[in-house]
């Protein structure tokens, strides 16, 4: 986990050059929590930047390089927030800068966060499996990877477990026979019962993939593939 003060100098070193408001509503935030993979000390340099800050209002910032997301402290203590498994994963793994509210020992994983996640994960296996021949190679290495990643999340999340940043799921991924073996099993179960096109080759790829994938390059593959795909 990185320390405060080494979180504090990538704060303001992504801030610089920002419109000033985005350095208000961080500076003049009650909490503030960085999370993800730069809060672990697994930052690679094509990561971003997470921040939570609890403000007067709410919004939510992204691009390349940072992620802002602020809540009003009402939207903190609701149920919808602090039943999610981003509040669960920033309860565990988050590293606070300023404050630390009451929401953090609310925090807890559900059966309803594991079903909504198998929802959503049979949805996008669904869509990947149908539109696989649509889609070029960079893309079907990219959502390959993606479908690993959360059906490892929601293995974490059926055992009432907060998931931890990515970069620890694909250390874990490429390292722990344990965690291939059961990601691999819960996926063929998954990919079985969906049905599509494609799928011994997604399930072959999804086995044979390394934890990391490359995040730039050329866009290839069907637009409209990708564009439902993204919506996923």
């Amino acid at each position: 986990m990185q320390s405060v003060d080494s979180l504090s100098t990538l704060i303001q070193r992504t801030l610089t050059g920002r419109r000033s408001t985005l350095r208000r509503t961080v500076e003049a935030s009650a909490e503030v929590v960085i999370f993800g993979s730069s809060a672990a000390g697994l930052r690679a340099p094509s990561s971003d930047l997470d921040i939570l800050c609890l403000s007067d209002r709410t919004s939510h910032f992204k691009d390349a390089r940072l992620d802002l997301l602020c809540l009003s402290p009402e939207d903190a203590r609701s149920r919808k927030w602090v039943q999610s498994e981003l509040a669960s994963h920033i309860a565990c793994y988050g590293v606070w800068m300023a404050g630390r509210a009451e929401w953090v020992e609310l925090a807890r994983v559900n059966e309803n966060v594991a079903r909504a996640k198998r929802a959503r994960l049979e949805s996008y296996a669904t869509a990947l499996s149908r539109r696989w021949d649509r889609l070029n190679e960079p893309f079907r290495q990219k959502y390959a990877i993606k479908l690993r990643r959360e059906t490892q999340r929601l293995i974490l999340l059926g055992r009432g477990t907060a998931v931890p940043p990515t970069a620890t799921l694909d250390r874990a991924w490429d390292s722990d026979p344990l965690t291939y073996d059961e990601t691999s099993s819960a996926l063929f179960r998954i990919l079985r019962n969906i049905g599509g096109r494609g799928l011994s080759e997604l399930e072959y790829r999804v086995r044979t993939s390394k934890g990391l994938y490359p995040t730039s390059g050329p866009q290839c593959g069907s637009p409209r593939a990708q564009a439902q795909l993204a919506r996923t």
